[in-house]
């Protein structure tokens, strides 16, 4: 059967923008009236819509609108699954040949919807890190720590808490280094904090770990408090759809189709310089039922923002990637771009599990095997918006440089510097994404070097001792399956395929021993239940971390980044694609280095910053 062809007359400009961490794409047309989205998506498209008010912007998404409560609480457990995608990983060499979890959102909102909200920056050079790796242009064009502040700062809006509230949990900020902003997405410490939390953040202090008044400022290593991205007043879930959606739904402009997939860009061949071809709209599907394919065209922009694990689906089904892949999947290449779905990171994790002997009262395992306990905190929250169920997945944390956790980083270098870009990635490994991982290992080595760059993460928490590595030099893929090239992405995390990404874990893990060694934690009588005493040397520590980590904190990133073709790059200073014309990419795919902190606060800036430059070009 033929494709249903929907074609929309477009009187002026128009573009087409997308979420994050979904299939959605939304096009700005002249007169359509549908409209969905993500994180980067629906940011996008509220900017567009204000900026240009007599244009209309379509936002197509899989997911659908879900209006439950369950979603506005604070997130304190796992993402609900009804709400993101499964998708199996490949099994996972470097973890024992274990297979994952891919967990990516699938509702109006993306992972912003489902996530933990923890709503942290990277420090300084994290940032600044990515100029380094993508050249000078890049760098000159903001993709830096200097380049994006403004944009985290616009996108959101920090409430301190109330004095009673910063004196009892001792919550420190600074709102002048960090925030001023007046965005839509809300940022606050919550009116709740176990007193396990207080404890251990001076445990940490005995260690001697630095402890700056704000990390957003750019200086997110010690210990530090972060906020939650979560409405002041009623204490529920700041996300994009009631940042960036909701409150404008009544624009005539801006259109939500949900419930349909976008399975490949329409490409038109222009024969004219470097780019090659150019992007007149998409092919899209109803999730359910055997619908027919519709074309939506645009004379002007397509913006996608499908994430990092979709976002390079959609490109390589459109006949731009690498060509290896596209030739074993049948597809004719269009546009031979080598970075596609290469570059894939995210922070791996581990626990450790302790029994607190002599924990203090109260505590989260009291409360929640307590009914009456947990009667009391249901009715704090629900009459009064205060309360331990005010709390999401955690509010400070311990972001260590390598340097605190070892005296020998000499030998760490040692390795690192005897180590050729292509020892470790694989066979078909393009020579220009060679070359940009040759420059990515040159700025790893200074990140690692640095007093000022995070390595690990230890989130501070009541119900285990977590551990997320923040420096990986392992690179995965997340490439369409030759055998059915619409079907879910092959995603291989490629875990420890740098060996040193072991020797780095286990130093990690090992200073937990050391924490709850101090005098600060010993009163709470810490016995160490998992791994326990089994694990003692270096070769025990290495074949359990191989059983035990985790290739996700749902942080991925880098498939389509930034950077020049010489570095394997995807796309230009200004987010366009590389050969094609009338084609961007907005969402964590573009980040050429995963910073150090929880992602979510930077897709929003990206997407901040792409939305200037956007209504700047078409003005």
């Amino acid at each position: 059967m033929a494709p249903l062809r929907a074609f929309i007359k477009i009187s002026q400009n128009s573009y087409i923008s997308q979420c994050p961490d979904k299939l959605q794409i939304s096009l700005l047309l002249s007169s359509l009236k549908e409209p969905g989205g993500g994180t980067s998506g629906l940011t996008v498209a509220d900017r567009l819509t204000a900026a240009f008010p007599s244009r209309s912007i379509l936002v197509v998404e899989y997911g659908n609108l879900v209006n439950s409560t369950a979603i506005l609480r604070p997130a304190a457990t796992v993402p609900d699954p009804r709400y993101a995608f499964q998708i199996l990983s490949q099994k996972e060499a470097g973890l024992n040949n274990r297979s994952f979890t891919v967990t990516v959102g699938k509702i109006v909102g993306g992972c912003s919807a489902i996530n933990a909200q923890m709503f942290d920056r990277g420090s300084v050079a994290d940032y600044d890190a990515w100029g380094d790796v993508t050249g000078e242009e890049y760098r000159e064009a903001g993709w830096s720590w200097k380049g994006l502040l403004p944009y985290f700062r616009r996108s959101t809006t920090f409430t301190p808490p109330s004095a009673s509230d910063a004196q009892k949990y001792e919550y420190t900020w600074d709102i002048e280094a960090a925030y001023g902003g007046n965005g839509p997405v809300q940022a606050v410490y919550p009116p709740f904090q176990w007193p396990s939390e207080k404890i251990i953040r001076r445990a940490w202090k005995d260690l001697g770990v630095h402890s700056p008044k704000e990390g957003a400022g750019g200086e997110a290593y010690g210990v530090f408090w972060f906020p939650s991205s979560q409405d002041p007043k009623m204490q529920t879930r700041s996300y994009a759809r009631t940042a960036h959606y909701d409150p404008v739904v009544n624009r005539r402009n801006y259109h939500l189709l949900v419930g349909h997939r976008v399975t490949q860009l329409i490409l038109e061949s222009t024969g004219i310089g470097s780019q090659k071809y150019k992007a007149e709209g998409v092919k899209i599907q109803a999730v359910t039922g055997n619908s027919s394919l519709i074309d939506i065209l645009s004379y002007q922009e397509v913006i996608l923002a499908a994430g990092a694990i979709h976002t390079p689906g959609i490109l390589q089904r459109s006949g731009i990637g690498p060509r290896n892949i596209l030739e074993a999947a049948n597809i004719t290449t269009k546009v031979d771009l080598p970075g596609v779905g290469q570059n894939f990171q995210d922070h791996a994790t581990s626990s450790l599990f302790y029994n607190m002997t002599k924990d203090i009262s109260p505590n989260p395992m009291s409360m929640f095997s307590n009914q009456t306990l947990m009667k009391e905190a249901r009715e704090q929250y629900e009459q009064n918006r205060t309360g331990p169920l005010t709390l999401s997945g955690g509010n400070s944390g311990a972001f260590l440089p390598l340097s605190t956790l070892t005296n020998d980083t000499a030998s760490i270098f040692k390795l690192l510097n005897a180590q050729l870009p292509s020892s470790f990635l694989p066979n078909s490994t393009h020579s220009t994404v060679l070359e940009g991982y040759s420059h990515q290992l040159d700025a790893l080595k200074d990140l690692l070097s640095s007093n000022q760059s995070a390595v690990f993460e230890y989130p501070i928490s009541a119900f285990a001792a977590m551990l997320a590595f923040l420096k990986p030099l392992s690179r995965g893929t997340v490439n369409i399956d030759p055998s059915n090239a619409l079907s879910e992405p092959l995603v291989n995390y490629r875990t420890f395929s740098n060996p040193l990404d072991i020797e780095l874990t286990v130093l990690g893990l090992k200073m937990f021993r050391r924490l709850y060694s101090t005098p600060s934690a010993a009163v709470l009588g810490p016995v160490e239940l998992f791994p326990g005493e089994a694990v003692k040397t270096d070769d025990d520590w290495k074949n359990w971390v191989k059983s035990n980590v985790s290739p996700s904190f749902y942080h991925p990133v880098g498939t389509a980044a930034l950077g020049p073709l010489s570095r394997g790059g995807v796309l230009d200073i200004d987010l366009r694609v590389h050969g094609v014309g009338n084609l961007r990419v907005v969402d964590a795919s573009v980040m050429p280095l995963i910073p150090g902190t929880h992602t979510s606060s930077t897709v929003y800036a990206v997407a901040e910053k792409a939305a200037e430059l956007i209504i700047m070009d078409g003005k």
